[in-house]
């Protein structure tokens, strides 16, 4: 289950008794990468599966309301090669020859070729970059959740990820990342500075058969000629990117 690539974001801190809430204790990058691994299990290989979630961009690493939010849904076929995701205001159809993203703001179809990355069962060699990394892990739990912390190295774009898992389901059921720097609110007037994080909350995961019975979109829902990519009459005025063969 590839929920991790998705990329993206920041995280909420709830601060609770000493009864409910521990400390963060240090724990090493292979427990860290033992717990992913744990966690994809829960999908069988070629497993269909979907979840539906929200994300919640905030100005800060702690506290307030989502200055942005936005609906997720990710549904995934691992036999038949399929995928259908909306996210961020974007949405994207898969099949076995090609990815489309719709993006409607921009009245763009960008075609690409198949992310394979949907389907893949990760192994322990995919983590060899983070374990040969000097970022550091942490754990500790909170209330009924256990969350895994991952610190990255100063000068980077994020300063730390975490994953929020519900142990009883063995799922993650939120996913945050922190911005390493502040930047300036470009949606504002005056000058104000703020250090985002992005919040991403799973919820409704199904898997096998019950999944193969909801809908999944096709790249011919967009173009009725798929070899020309002619688009069809609704997306007759979107600009046509065509990314593939790119190297």
């Amino acid at each position: 289950m590839n929920l991790i690539t998705f990329s993206l974001v920041s995280v909420l801190v709830f601060f609770f008794s000493g009864a409910l809430s521990q400390d963060w204790t240090n724990v090493s990058l292979e427990d860290f990468r033992a717990k992913i691994l744990e966690l994809e299990k829960v999908k069988k290989p070629n497993e269909s599966f979907s979840v539906v979630g929200e994300y919640h961009f905030y100005e800060q690493h702690q506290g307030g309301e989502p200055a942005y939010s936005f609906p997720l849904i990710m549904r995934i076929q691992p036999q038949k090669k399929k995928v259908y995701m909306e996210q961020l205001g974007r949405l994207m159809v898969q099949n076995e020859k090609m990815l489309i993203t719709c993006d409607t703001a921009t009245r763009q179809l960008i075609v690409q070729e198949p992310n394979t990355s949907f389907y893949k069962q990760r192994m322990t060699e995919d983590f060899n970059p983070l374990i040969n990394s000097n970022s550091k892990a942490k754990y500790r739990k909170s209330g009924r959740m256990e969350i895994y912390r991952l610190e990255f190295p100063e000068g980077g774009t994020y300063k730390a990820m975490e994953l929020w898992v519900n142990p009883t389901k063995n799922v993650i059921e939120k996913y945050v990342m922190f911005a390493e720097r502040q930047v300036k609110d470009e949606f504002k007037e005056e000058v104000e500075y703020i250090q985002p994080r992005m919040e991403i909350i799973y919820s409704n995961y199904t898997f096998g058969e019950a999944v193969n019975k909801q809908e999944f979109p096709d790249p011919q829902d967009y173009f009725s000629d798929l070899n020309q990519l002619i688009p069809t009459v609704k997306y007759k005025e979107f600009e046509i990117i065509d990314l593939r063969n790119q190297d």
